[in-house]
């Protein structure tokens, strides 16, 4: 029987329990800020309706001249009472505000919202309604909605501690469905994978820039890496990133998630502040600013931190991932079936589809499940007949799994005793030997990152 498909035993009880979590509706009340926030923040949820009323006012298109605000939630800082208000060093926190539209469309920043972000950036200089900057995050029902249901916990944050200010009747959030801790690690080694393939990009390009004094260009590339590094830890803690060149924003998404992040843009001096605004702004002005200027020492310090930052990314992830590893570990343990259950049901799918089970849907536990089953059993037993039994099993899944240097040992000394018992056996156990030595070929990528973690575990140590 399928496994993801089964309601029964277990697993499948606590995974349903685990994916019909509801979450905790937001709160209403803005009684914990000072009156004066709380005008500021009534202005704001003013402005957002009228900027947005006025953006579809003149629009004919279906689900755009009759698109609607759904829900605005406040979210942040100012939440959670840890907010920094600081009128003599002139620094206060982010209004932070989650905008629900209607639809996908009606998202598009550039084409519905830049009028109303610009007016939140006047008036926050003004000072005359609002002093806090504000920061907007548009999305649609539909789009959150998957989020939630994928489990992305930067979402179910939002909507558990968020402050609920607009909530627009027959337009419910979706039940949170709680990733499994195998998925969340999964999704973790793939965004920081990839996101670290397309940084190699942008740093051997920043690098070729500053060698050849093109500094207008090596600048937009570390601006570049720089955001891909913030991408990475936000998909890797949070499975979620905004689409966003602002590096501030980033910045502060990223920041709280480990304090070490702190250390990667000193202020104390005024010259490290300016490299770090000559940094934020390349986006646009060392493109487009014939007046931006950097110069050789500005970028060499740049690419140092950009540099330093690279190895602190590399660091903190991997250990989110041995972290979530752990809990995957500790989870399996707590509801794994007995191993001699799940070999039997194992082999009893082999033996209702004959040849290599190509659809991992047709196997009745996960992969990882049955490779452990096998391993174990196969640690236990000097019968003969099993261990052949067991070998053939585990080839037979080798071309999924990752085969480790342990789990090969395993089978070699298996191998040894057979010979010593029965010699006629020696060649028939070498060939499956081979055989799952083969397929870790084709799983050179799986076992190359597993050796990558063993040796960055050694190198702690």
């Amino acid at each position: 029987m399928n496994r993801r498909g089964s309601d029964k035993g277990l697993r499948e009880e606590r995974a349903f329990e685990r994916s019909s979590q509801k979450l905790k509706r937001p709160r209403t009340s803005l009684h914990h800020l000072p009156v004066g926030k709380q005008e500021e923040i009534a202005w704001v949820r003013r402005l957002i309706f009228e900027e947005f009323a006025r953006a579809i006012s003149q629009r004919k298109a279906e689900g755009i001249r009759d698109g609607k605000i759904l829900k605005l939630i406040l979210h942040g800082a100012y939440t959670s009472g840890a907010w920094v208000d600081d009128p003599a060093g002139v620094y206060f926190a982010d209004f932070e505000f989650l905008v629900v539209v209607s639809n996908d469309r009606l998202a598009d920043v550039g084409e519905f919202w830049s009028d109303c972000e610009r007016k939140l950036l006047f008036a926050a200089a003004d000072r005359v309604h609002l002093r806090t900057q504000v920061r907007l995050s548009i999305q649609s029902l539909d789009a959150i909605n998957g989020q939630i249901e994928q489990g992305t916990p930067y979402f179910k944050d939002i909507l558990e501690r968020g402050v609920l200010l607009h909530d627009t009747p027959g337009h419910p959030f979706s039940q949170y469905g709680a990733p499994r801790s195998e998925d969340l690690e999964a999704d973790a080694e793939l965004h920081l994978e990839e996101g670290m393939a397309l940084l190699e990009e942008f740093l051997g390009s920043a690098k070729l820039s500053i060698a050849n004094r093109w500094c207008r260009k090596a600048a937009f590339d570390l601006h570049q890496a720089t955001e891909r590094l913030y991408n990475i830890v936000l998909l890797v803690f949070t499975g979620y990133t905004p689409h966003t060149h602002n590096l501030v924003q980033l910045r502060r998404l990223a920041e709280p998630l480990d304090k070490r992040l702190h250390s990667v843009w000193p202020s104390d001096l005024k010259e490290q502040r300016r490299c770090f605004e000559l940094l934020r702004g390349a986006y646009i002005k060392a493109r487009y600013n014939r007046y931006y200027r950097v110069t050789d020492d500005e970028l060499r310090w740049l690419q140092g931190q950009v540099e330093y930052f690279v190895d602190l990314v590399d660091e903190i992830c991997w250990e989110r991932i041995e972290g979530l590893s752990r809990e995957r570990r500790a989870e399996r343990l707590s509801v794994r079936e007995p191993t001699e259950q799940i070999i039997a049901n194992y082999f009893a799918a082999r033996a209702m589809h004959p040849g290599p089970i190509v659809d991992q849907r047709l196997l009745p536990h996960s992969k990882s499940d049955i490779k452990e089953a096998i391993l174990t059993a196969l640690r236990e037993t000097d019968d003969l007949e099993t261990v052949r039994k067991l070998t053939e099993g585990f080839v037979g899944l080798a071309d999924w799994l990752l085969v480790n240097d342990e789990e090969l040992a395993v089978l070699e000394a298996k191998e040894r005793r057979a010979v010593e018992s029965n010699m006629s056996h020696a060649s028939k156990y070498r060939r499956l030997a081979n055989r799952v030595a083969a397929n870790t070929i084709v799983l050179g990528a799986e076992l190359g990152r597993a050796m990558q973690r063993t040796s960055r575990a050694t190198d702690r140590m």
